[in-house]
């Protein structure tokens, strides 16, 4: 019985260890898919009026705070 119980409580924490990782690894590309694509540099255009604010180079990045499920896969 001791073994049994051994061998059962080593399968059970490799089964939470893979599905933490997958958990992980799916809110990662989750998290990637949502960003938007940054697109490809160029040559800098010239502004079309002095006093027009430059666009964003990046979009900002997203605070894995707010990502439900995240915390869970930590």
């Amino acid at each position: 019985v001791k073994i049994m119980t051994t061998e059962l409580e080593n399968y059970a924490s490799s089964l939470a260890d893979r599905i933490e990782l997958e958990l992980e690894a799916e809110v990662r590309r989750n998290l990637e898919s949502t960003r938007a694509v940054a697109p490809a540099p160029s040559a800098p255009a010239a502004p079309a009026h002095p006093a027009a604010p430059a666009a964003p180079s990046a979009p900002a990045p997203i605070p894995t705070d707010t990502i439900p499920g995240w915390e869970d896969a930590r």
